[in-house]
């Protein structure tokens, strides 16, 4: 019996795709997040030629001093988020390596980058002076936050001494940039983990956005009411 030309091309529709796996991209990037994992979990501030020279060779770190002055930018740049770095670089390795569709792909992605932000910003708003001091602990610094936390929420100033950022402090406060950032964070993790993570993504976006409209009300009242 012959088949139409029809639904030859239905069947050839409906097959499963094959995959396309990186599997030598994801072997890197695996290796990548574990080694820094590594570095992170044994980096003592004296480790990098940044903080003291010549460094501490009494207890090195495991991936020597490339690897602490790697940590070093790393917390200066996220602070605590720098902790999620592995965790990136171990998505994307299991990204390259499964079988999934591009928009799954894109929302597993930004939904790992949007916890490290949104960790990091929340830290600077609750520590935003951590690591300042000669007798504060000097791996985060730049505060909890780090440079994006501080650029984002308490602001930084540039190396002419003029504020740069601070935009979430001067507009909705700490109290609203702890409920939107924890909703994010939240949010995040239910997409990260979801078996259905356009659904949450969606869900996690339209809370968010209620939050920060009714925030932004709340002090907008209160403004009106301190005015003469």
């Amino acid at each position: 019996m012959l088949k139409k030309k029809g639904d030859k091309k239905k069947t050839k529709g409906l097959a499963t795709p094959a995959p396309r796996r990186r599997f030598w991209w994801s072997l890197g990037l695996a290796v990548l997040g574990v080694a820094i994992f590594v570095a992170l979990v044994y980096y003592e501030p004296t480790q990098s030629s940044r903080v003291v020279s010549p460094q501490n060779t009494d207890t090195p770190n495991p991936l020597g001093l490339g690897g602490a002055n790697l940590v070093f930018y790393l917390c200066a740049w996220l602070g605590v988020g720098a902790w999620c770095v592995p965790l990136i670089l171990l998505t994307a390795a299991y990204v390259c390596f499964a079988d999934l569709p591009k928009r799954s792909v894109v929302i597993k992605m930004s939904s790992v980058v949007i916890f490290c932000f949104s960790l990091s910003i929340l830290a600077d708003a609750f520590r935003e002076d951590s690591g300042s001091g000669p007798t504060e602990d000097q791996t985060y610094w730049k505060g909890a936050g780090g440079t994006l936390g501080g650029f984002l929420y308490s602001g930084v100033t540039d190396s002419a001494g003029n504020p740069r950022g601070g935009f979430l402090k001067s507009s909705i406060g700490p109290l609203g940039t702890g409920i939107v950032m924890s909703s994010l964070l939240l949010g995040s993790i239910g997409v990260y983990w979801s078996a259905r993570p356009n659904a949450w993504f969606g869900k996690a976006l339209e809370a968010g956005g209620r939050l920060t409209e009714k925030v932004r009300f709340r002090r907008n009242g209160d403004e009106k009411e301190t005015e003469p």
